[in-house]
Parts: structure tokens; C-alpha cells; sequence
């Protein structure tokens, strides 16, 4: 599983993205719990990554 920004999905086909919501279609809750595992993963993971630049 792999955490990215969007730009990087068309890529990939392993890849979390969080959904956005528009003015027309607004998050529903499954959607929201959903951004917001995949944003607890992307805090952990980018911590990871400053543990290594700081070494």
C-alpha cells in the first residue's frame, strides 16, 4: 500500500488518495473516515521520513 500525492496515481494502482468533496457533492461519513485513516497513515509515514533526515 502506498500513501501519494495525486499526481502520482495514474502510475500506480496500490496508491490511498483521500477524496475531495465540491460544492455539489459533499463527503458522505464513509468517505470522511476514510480521509481521514488515510491521513493518519500519511502523518506516520512522513514521521518516518523525518526520523531519517534528522539522522
Amino acid at each position: 500500500m502506498i500513501v501519494v500525492i495525486k499526481e502520482y496515481k495514474k502510475n500506480h494502482n496500490n496508491v490511498l488518495i483521500p477524496t475531495k468533496k465540491t460544492k455539489k457533492n459533499p463527503l458522505n461519513k464513509e468517505q470522511k473516515q476514510y480521509n481521514r485513516l488515510v491521513s493518519k497513515m500519511r502523518i506516520i509515514i512522513e514521521n518516518i521520513f523525518l526520523l531519517f533526515l534528522k539522522n
